[in-house]
């Protein structure tokens, strides 16, 4: 599975010292957004989904997109990741 990770949040890309990245998941044909999410590692050894979410949840200040569709923050349980798919995350203004 390919996914497409877009930080449209200067703190993200900060973090993470990147923009935009392709992701490689081989192991797994569909996944949970959150095991996608964490997944996604930061030089200083976080993961995008401790970034963002409280556990189960997307923090009140992030936006979380997956194929330009915004999920809701009590969604991210449910939210489904398939090959070639593009993952947007800002900051809530």
């Amino acid at each position: 599975m390919r996914i497409i990770i877009n930080l449209n949040s200067d703190k993200a890309a900060h973090l993470a010292g990147w923009r935009a990245k392709a992701v490689q998941i081989d192991v797994i044909p569909e996944a949970a957004a959150m095991e996608v999410l964490r997944m996604i590692t930061f030089p200083d050894g976080s993961n995008l989904l401790d970034l963002i979410s409280d556990g189960s949840k997307v923090k009140a200040g992030w936006k979380l997109f997956i194929n330009g569709i915004p999920v809701k923050s009590n969604d991210l349980v449910s939210s489904r990741v398939k090959d070639n798919v593009q993952i947007h995350i800002m900051n809530r203004k």
